[in-house]
């Protein structure tokens, strides 16, 4: 993954600089005059930082460490649970001898997805009785966001359940 990582990151450094580099070739009202940069954005400098974040991201051993900064801070007995709504958060322990650059290992958690798909799969279906977990998820966010800026940014399906 890393390699593929690393050759996608080449190309998009590649393209971001084709891009950096295009001039308008006529007067482009309200974008660039003739000869003028057409992106006037930093465009290297962003493939750059997302790059960057990218590899970080592949360094499970920095994932581990984001995990337990988040456990502590929102998990049972953490510094703003008591601002969260019952039921609170229920975040897997990290198993942290088992952890590596390339492994991650956690608790394994017990659940059904809070949004299940629809048995025809045509959509996606929550239930009203399920409501009081969406509040709790939204005002957790907000926590975060608003409370620490330390977020939990990949709330896909299977990390919601119930």
């Amino acid at each position: 993954v890393r390699r593929a990582a690393a050759a996608d990151a080449a190309l998009l450094r590649k393209l971001a600089g084709i891009v950096a580099s295009l001039k308008a070739p006529i007067d482009l009202p309200g974008l660039a005059a003739a000869g003028e940069a057409v992106v006037r954005a930093n465009v290297l400098g962003a493939v750059d930082e997302f790059c960057s974040r990218l590899f970080e991201e592949l360094d499970y051993r920095r994932e581990a460490s984001n995990a337990e900064r988040f456990l502590a801070l929102y998990g049972a007995g953490g510094t703003f649970e008591a601002q969260l709504p019952r039921p609170g958060l229920k975040i897997p322990e990290l198993e942290r001898d088992l952890c590596s650059r390339r492994i991650l290992v956690m608790e394994w958690v017990e659940g059904e997805r809070l949004v299940a798909a629809d048995p025809d799969g045509s959509c996606a279906v929550l239930y009203d009785e399920d409501l009081p977990l969406v509040e709790m998820g939204i005002t957790a966010t907000l926590l975060q966001l608003l409370g620490t800026g330390v977020m939990h940014t990949d709330p896909h399906g299977g990390n919601l359940l119930k």
